[in-house]
């Protein structure tokens, strides 16, 4: 009987180690499906912005397009440049508005910086009017891009 008591000690403790290992690949697993979606939600919010910048530049009559929700990860820095190359204007004809209600965003006069996790309200606004340092002064698009901060109309 001595033998038997041993045996299933043995067992015992092989029966915790096969569900250690089961609970490892499920967070392991579980961890992975969260993962991809905050990547996903990452990648929509990308398109979104892209998306309220091609539409307001595409009626630039002063009206706010606002991109809500959007979902912005840590580190990513978006640039005058790059906005004019989604809008296909020059980089003159871009202002990013100085955002001072959200912490986690830092913008330049050049750029805006994401510090930490953000799901937050862009707003974009184009006009018809005269850039900075613009060659051709012919009718220019002009846009104004603001994180967390509402523009106004007109």
């Amino acid at each position: 009987m001595h033998n038997l008591n041993q045996k299933g000690q043995a067992f015992a403790v092989y029966r915790l180690l096969i569900g250690a290992i089961l609970a490892i690949m499920i967070m392991y697993f579980i961890s992975g499906i969260y993962l991809y979606f905050e990547e996903q939600k990452a990648i929509v919010s990308e398109r979104g912005l892209q998306s309220a910048i091609r539409n307001a530049v595409s009626s630039p009559n002063g009206d706010v397009i606002a991109a809500e929700n959007l979902t912005f990860r840590p580190g990513t820095v978006y640039s005058k440049g790059a906005f004019a190359h989604i809008a296909a204007i020059p980089e003159s004809c871009i202002e990013l508005s100085q955002t001072r209600s959200v912490s986690a965003v830092e913008a330049s006069e050049d750029e805006i910086s994401i510090r930490k996790q953000i799901m937050l309200d862009v707003y974009v606004k184009c006009s018809l009017e005269l850039c900075a340092d613009d060659e051709n002064p012919s009718d220019d698009v002009k846009c104004e891009i603001s994180f967390g901060e509402k523009l106004e109309s007109g």
